[in-house]
């Protein structure tokens, strides 16, 4: 998942948490907004649970790319000063 998407996606929850917000304002004088409240706090925790997930898979993709990114640098330094050591005799 892409970083533009885990911001889509808080965006999504900070919606679903204004709605609980709502929800529960309104809980107070009625059970069935009382129920509605229940049913978006789960809602929004299952949304949470997901996003932490795809923010940890992300994360491990970035330390994979990183890692990869500085093999690839370090070989490239190596032949640089392969090639100053060559040319310097």
């Amino acid at each position: 998942m892409s970083l533009q998407k885990i911001e889509i996606r808080s965006e999504h929850l900070k919606s679903l948490a204004y709605a609980f917000e709502g929800a529960m304002l309104d809980s107070e004088d009625s059970p069935e907004a009382h129920k509605r409240m229940q049913n978006l706090f789960y809602v929004l925790y299952e949304q949470i649970e997901m996003l932490d997930k795809e923010i940890k898979e992300t994360s491990g993709h970035n330390i994979v790319c990183n890692a990869i990114f500085a093999v690839n640098h370090v070989e490239e330094l190596k032949s640089k000063l392969a090639l100053l050591e060559s040319e310097n005799g």
